[in-house]
């Protein structure tokens, strides 16, 4: 999707916080590169709570719950956004689920409180790659074109991004 997928001016005037929320603030009507920009965005979040004095064990606990709420808020909106969204529920500008799926791959590094820049760059090319060319299960998650879908493959590629990053941390 690119970031011209955008809706109908009724749309907009009807659902103007739906739209400003998974569009992560507009950023997803960024042409081209949406996608990527959220994902950076998601970074800093993650950040500041790792430079927090909370445990490792908090901070996990923390980011698993502010991505368990993202994600329920957002397929809550585009479950009632679906009828007007013409057939394709995963518009270009919908960009909150590049947030959750970047949070999933830095778990590993917020787990074990190892916040490295290398491993952060690691995890969002990671995450980036899976996103954009949806390799194995991701693109039949895609495929499904279901307000769960939209979600799911960035939840996956998350979760393989993650697994990278943690077979880097073992090795």
């Amino acid at each position: 999707m690119s970031g011209t997928d955008t809706p109908s001016p009724a749309f907009k005037a009807s659902h103007r916080v739906a739209i400003f929320f998974l569009s992560l603030c507009g950023i997803g009507f960024i042409p081209l590169s949406e996608g990527t920009v959220a994902s950076a965005v998601a970074i800093l979040p993650a950040w500041l709570l790792s430079a927090s004095t909370l445990t490792a064990q908090w901070q996990l606990g923390i980011l698993i719950g502010v991505l368990a709420i993202l994600s329920v808020i957002s397929h809550k909106i585009i479950v009632s956004l679906s009828p007007d969204l013409g057939g394709n529920v995963d518009q270009g500008w919908i960009v909150m689920d590049e947030v959750v799926g970047m949070g999933v791959a830095l778990t590993p590094i917020i787990a074990t409180g190892t916040w490295n820049w290398w491993l952060v760059s690691g995890a969002f090319v990671a995450f980036r790659i899976l996103d954009i060319w949806k390799p194995l299960f991701i693109g039949r998650i895609d495929a499904w074109n279901t307000p769960a879908s939209v979600l799911l493959d960035d939840i996956a590629g998350g979760a393989i991004g993650a697994l990278l990053i943690t077979a880097l941390l073992i090795a």
